[in-house]
């Protein structure tokens, strides 16, 4: 049994059981947004001026039912893909039986369904390295991501099937390795370069890795949910533009701490000494060159620290993963002399 956190960000005022009890067709425009998110035993998170109640996951699809975006992230682990296939489905059946989808929210808007896939289900044995989102009918997956890609291709069934294209628009947004905010991640190469004086070893490979910065793939899904009139596209890759390899992610993130890179080793050697397994081994060992829309829909993105690309801003992501783990930083003076 999931149970899930009701967030409100709107109206401090609307109660959990007032908009429980409320049906579809009696839904304003008044009510506001939710964010439904899976319970958690991180004391350390300060939740209690936002969470306003908790409900079971019995209870979840009668209240996604009245939302008019629906956000379902699969890119990490089978349980989400699992889950969300069961939420997905669920709602499917239940727009089908839906008489008057225009009182939904006051609007006559079609429902939208964004899912967060992963670039992984790109990742296969592609005939090309250079892709773009044209390209999607041609890709092969990884196959630890088989069902991720079966799954994709469900959803977007939808925009083409009488009966639910006509009240129902749904996206796929394919992320790309996420990294900010502890570096997520990325985060055991941050704990390895500012923590320890460990050797750094850097991967002697030249594969490309495609990333993004967390608030960038929210600021992403932000304009894709925003956006007044339906969007044409139906999947757009959430990726930093240009495709960097690891080895210079890594060797930049030395340089940004001072660190000598002693050796340069292959990439099996690099990934098992960090015992690297699932998504981790999985996207560190990709090789993909993704040529993203991001800025093509919407020029004036703004990117995370105003920097589109993790080299250009990863003295600042080293700054601050100092300082939220408090590590300081001792500069010595050392003077040379003859003694008399």
């Amino acid at each position: 049994m999931y149970n899930y956190h009701v967030f409100n960000k709107t109206l401090e005022d609307v109660s959990f059981e007032k908009l429980g009890k409320s049906r579809t067709d009696d839904l304003e425009t008044e009510v506001p947004y939710e964010i439904y998110i899976e319970t958690i035993d991180d004391k350390s998170l300060n939740l209690k001026n936002e969470v306003i109640s908790t409900v079971n996951s019995s209870d979840l699809l009668k209240l996604l039912k009245t939302c008019g975006i629906i956000v379902i992230d699969i890119s990490r682990d089978t349980a989400e893909l699992s889950k969300g296939k069961e939420i997905f489905r669920s709602l499917k059946r239940e727009i089908v039986n839906f008489k008057d989808m225009g009182k939904t929210h006051g609007s006559k808007k079609k429902k939208k369904i964004v899912v967060i896939s992963t670039v992984m289900t790109w990742a296969g044995v592609n005939k090309k390295r250079f892709v773009s989102e044209n390209d999607a009918n041609n890709r092969v997956p990884n196959p630890e991501y088989a069902e991720h890609y079966e799954f994709e291709l469900e959803v977007l069934a939808v925009n083409e099937t009488e009966g639910l294209k006509e009240h129902l628009k749904t996206i796929i947004i394919w992320s790309g390795l996420t990294y900010g905010f502890e570096q997520d991640l990325l985060q055991f190469l941050f704990d390895s370069a500012c923590k320890t004086i460990d050797l750094f070893p850097i991967p002697n490979s030249q594969n490309h890795v495609p990333v993004i910065h967390v608030e960038d793939l929210a600021r992403l899904v932000h304009k894709i949910i925003s956006e007044d009139q339906t969007p044409e596209y139906h999947y757009i890759f959430a990726v930093e533009s240009p495709i960097i390899t690891l080895k210079q992610i890594i060797a930049t993130l030395a340089k940004s701490c001072d660190i000598t890179i002693p050796t340069a080793v292959s990439l099996n050697t690099f990934l098992n000494k960090y015992e690297l397994k699932g998504i981790h081994k999985q996207i560190m060992s990709i090789d993909i060159k993704v040529n993203s829309s991001i800025n093509r829909l919407w020029p004036n993105f703004e990117w995370y620290n105003n920097k589109s690309s993790i080299l250009t801003s990863m003295k600042y992501l080293v700054e601050t993963y100092k300082r939220a783990h408090n590590i300081k930083v001792h500069y010595f003076e050392c003077i040379f002399g003859s003694i008399d």
